[in-house]
């Protein structure tokens, strides 16, 4: 009966001790999973500040959050995380974070994360319509936003403009006109993006890997992105002729020639662009040229670049054109007095704004990306 007895209690023993053993074993685990949310926490954090630097509770002397020490995330996260951001080239952080999850009772669970994040930069007009020469606004143009050129500004009677016009000198009717005129220091109006600045998006990077851009199909209807183009960056060289509607979820690219939106007597044609966020709407490098007997819609929401000028052929007269973003004419006008139609023109500051449009330039953070991972365990 002792014998019995005695079995009974050594097995109760071990029963005990094997169920506090499951205890501590899932605690450890619940804490190890709580110390590596908060690491993750902590990368995730310094991201956001590298994107939003005026979020950031601290900046160093570069500009860029450098990271801080005994970073508490709430009470309910039961612990701190150590934040480091390096610098490693213009475009490149380094981050790492180290939670301590635990009180001083109990040992505190660690880890240790490191990722790499990619900034990529951009570049964003303050300007509704920006010329390298001079403006014409005819009696159907409507601009909301800031007017820069060059050259001399004509507002004609009827025209409405809302915004700062800086200008060597701005002629014709104030009618319409809200806002201020300013001659700018050196004279000049400043200088636009050229062709040979800007970026060329046939080729692009997103989220670390590069794509191409696909052909321009003008009688698709509909074009967008897809597994291969992602952004849905759609390309053309030489003269194009687009003489159906058709809508671009994405950018349209046409180098070394023109764009012709040539309606029939028949069909009236449309062009619509719907950029993604970040990216430029329409790059054309020679004139936009309307054409045709019906009327033609241009429509785009996103940054607008012409290398050339808006311009008419035939005898179409009931065209529209509605750039909402920003405008941008490398040429030495922007609408020439061939056009017959309306010209609207609206600044949106986050349309307007385009990443890597102007490589090595702009300072406005379009996106940061983390392209790499590492840790170093927990104890």
């Amino acid at each position: 009966m002792l014998v019995m007895v005695a079995l009974a209690t050594i097995m109760a023993a071990a029963l005990l001790s094997s169920q506090s053993t499951m205890v501590q074993a899932s605690d450890n685990g619940l804490r190890a999973a709580q110390a590596d949310a908060l690491a993750e926490s902590g990368i995730q954090l310094a991201s956001y500040y590298l994107q939003n630097p005026s979020a950031a509770p601290v900046l160093n002397s570069s500009g860029f959050y450098p990271g801080q020490t005994g970073v508490s995330l709430g009470s309910a996260a039961g612990g701190t995380v150590d934040i480091t951001v390096t610098k490693v080239d213009n475009t490149t952080f380094d981050i790492s974070a180290k939670s301590h999850y635990g009180t001083t009772s109990a040992s505190p669970m660690t880890r240790s994360l490191g990722a790499r994040a990619a900034v990529q930069y951009a570049y964003t007009p303050a300007d509704a319509s920006a010329v390298n020469g001079s403006f014409t606004a005819s009696s159907n143009t409507s601009i909301v936003g800031n007017i820069r050129a060059s050259g001399t500004v004509t507002l004609s009677l009827g025209s409405k403009v809302t915004g700062t016009i800086t200008a060597p000198s701005v002629v014709g009717s104030l009618l319409n006109f809200v806002g201020s005129i300013l001659s700018p220091p050196n004279g000049s109006g400043g200088s636009n993006p050229v062709t040979t600045t800007i970026q060329d998006y046939k080729t692009y990077t997103y989220n670390g890997k590069k794509y191409k851009a696909q052909d321009l199909k003008v009688d698709a209807g509909t074009l967008g992105p897809s597994k291969g183009n992602p952004l849905g960056v759609f390309f053309k060289d030489g003269d194009t002729t687009i003489s159906k509607p058709l809508t671009v979820n994405g950018t349209v690219l046409v180098r070394n020639g023109k764009l012709i939106l040539k309606s029939s007597s028949t069909t009236a044609i449309s062009l619509t662009v719907n950029p993604p966020t970040g990216m430029p709407g329409l790059i054309v490098n020679s004139d936009v040229r309307f054409s045709g007997t019906k009327g033609t819609t241009l429509t785009v929401n996103g940054l607008t670049w012409i290398g050339g000028v808006i311009t008419n052929s035939g005898t179409t007269s009931n065209n529209k054109i509605s750039l909402n973003g920003s405008a941008q004419f490398a040429g030495s006008n922007a609408v020439t007095s061939s056009y017959v139609g309306s010209v609207s023109i609206y600044y949106d500051k986050n349309k307007a704004t385009a990443a890597g449009f102007l490589p090595g330039q702009g300072t406005t953070i379009a996106n940061v990306s983390l392209t790499s991972f590492s840790n170093s365990g927990s104890k």
